[in-house]
């Protein structure tokens, strides 16, 4: 079965799961205004296979960010980066699961969601 995500309340109530057109959703981060959902997916259409998407909560289409692209060639090999926070600066992101994994930022365009001018630090 492909991962779902599930939102729920913060003061609890029915779980309701995130409508996407994607295959599945997993590493769910919130956008700092909370009407956004960042997370690893695989668009219909997707010639890197997984990508990072960008849904809005309240359900609607999945764009996606172009993560697995730039990450390519910033030299990043391996699986995806694994986003773990959003804040207006941007997304910090980690390469590995290993503590010693490349970590770095994306800045979404605020407009199209694509990924731009990541970095490595």
């Amino acid at each position: 079965m492909a991962p779902k995500i599930y939102i729920v309340a913060a003061i609890g109530g029915s779980a309701r799961e995130l409508q996407m057109d994607t295959v599945n959703g997993t590493f769910p981060i919130w956008s700092s205004d909370g009407k956004y959902l960042l997370f690893h997916g695989r668009p219909e259409k997707s010639r890197f296979g997984r990508d990072w998407l960008v849904a809005p909560v309240e359900g609607g289409h999945a764009v996606s960010t172009g993560m697995a692209e730039a990450s390519a060639a910033l030299g990043l090999r391996g699986n995806l980066p694994i986003p773990r926070a959003w804040s207006s600066e941007g997304i910090l992101f980690q390469q590995s699961w290993a503590a010693a994994g490349t970590c770095g930022v994306c800045r979404l365009h605020p407009r199209t969601g694509v990924c731009k001018a990541p970095h490595k630090d």
